[in-house]
């Protein structure tokens, strides 16, 4: 079945995608991510599909998985305790200062700010990227977080250093318009820690099938920003600007 995605978080903007052919790029949790992995060891034909699923608690979700996950060698970890406390990030920590001036605005696909431009970045073919993109060489590589768990600047410092390696790792592979957004970043982090999951092995294991899925599945490289954006709800970070609008989440790069 054919499912539109306009303008969402991990937006193939204003074309048709079939949701199994890029559940990676959709996943937004641990068991979203264990339900791609099951489908592409071609197992839980009795799954519901990935939107339906999705829309389950994560307790209906790991036991929808657990039979499945075994049988293709996951270890399936429980969901956390429900008294478990949540991690609230603080926002990234990012430079403001140009789109405070008066010379700076939104101008169609890109931000024009006094001396510099940032452009919407948008998919790419494989035509365009460097020949070593796609390859098992290039990784994710995401640092190991090592502070501890309480340390909530500790915990920022490291999510916005690793999420700018993700959002440049993302764009490597032709893959710009189809990005987390920090917050969802950030649930990850909290969501596969309060489970004993590696949050830098996850991230690797995904770029893995975002590579392989590249390699053979299409996207469209045409982007637009969608009507309602503003400078506002942005973040800069090193030569990006991060613009957010519901579930969209654009990044636009220095020229």
């Amino acid at each position: 079945m054919f499912i539109s995605l306009v303008v969402t978080g991990f937006g193939f903007n204003a074309q048709l995608v079939k949701a199994d052919e890029w559940c990676f790029a959709l996943a937004e949790s641990y068991y979203q991510q264990i339900f791609c992995q099951v489908k592409v060891a071609r197992k839980g034909q009795h799954l519901p599909p990935f939107y339906e699923f999705k829309k389950n608690n994560e307790i209906t979700q790991a036991l929808l998985l657990k039979r499945v996950a075994r049988q293709v060698g996951i270890n399936l970890q429980r969901p956390a305790a429900p008294e478990a406390a949540i991690f609230e990030p603080r926002r990234p920590r990012s430079k403001k200062e140009p789109l405070n001036q008066p010379a700076c605005y939104l101008d169609g696909n890109h931000i024009r700010c006094e001396d510099e431009t940032y452009r919407l970045v948008g998919n790419k073919p494989n035509s365009e990227l460097a020949s070593n993109a796609l390859g098992t060489g290039n990784r994710m590589a995401l640092d190991v977080y090592e502070g501890a768990t309480a340390d909530s600047a500790a915990i920022t410092k490291y999510l916005t250093v690793n999420y700018l390696r993700y959002l440049n790792k993302m764009m490597v592979i032709g893959l710009g318009w189809a990005t987390l957004s920090y917050d969802k970043f950030a649930f990850l982090f909290e969501d596969l820690g309060s489970k004993g999951v590696s949050f830098s092995g996850r991230f690797e294991t995904m770029y893995s099938y975002l590579k392989k899925d590249k390699r053979t599945l299409s996207v469209a490289s045409r982007s637009s920003a969608p009507d309602g954006l503003t400078i506002e709800g942005r973040d800069r970070l090193d030569n990006l600007f991060v613009c957010r609008l519901g579930r969209f989440n654009g990044l636009f790069e220095r020229q």
